[in-house]
């Protein structure tokens, strides 16, 4: 909501059902949901458009988080000479997301973003 102007910026809907359980990536530019339609979607914050809905659950997902201990930035890759080019821009190369849901499960996503345009 832009609160200056008392508008909404952009909204999110589920495929099917309640939407239970949001997180924000700790950069800010993506927000993971899950829900009633048994799916984790992915939300590209700045381009305001789904990137991936995720499935693999059999009911609800009750809880999503970002791991920010296994997300990898370009400079920590660089440090390991994973990368050779000049990518010393701190951005996220690799994001882990975790789910729980009512089937019992605890599972692990990895989420590799397209590079941004130039």
């Amino acid at each position: 909501v832009f609160w200056e102007e008392r508008r909404l910026k952009f909204k999110i809907e589920s495929f099917f059902g309640a939407i239970l359980c949001v997180a924000w990536s700790h950069d800010e530019h993506y927000l993971v949901t899950g829900g009633e339609d048994d799916v984790v979607s992915i939300y590209d914050c700045r381009k305001e458009c789904v990137l991936a809905k995720c499935s693999g659950h059999h009911s609800w997902v009750t809880a999503v988080a970002f791991d920010p201990w296994r997300s990898e930035k370009l400079t920590d890759l660089n440090e390991i000479g994973g990368l050779s080019s000049d990518s010393a821009t701190g951005a996220i190369e690799r994001y882990c997301i975790v789910s729980a849901g009512q089937d019992s499960r605890l599972l692990f996503w990895d989420f590799e973003p397209l590079p941004a345009e130039e």
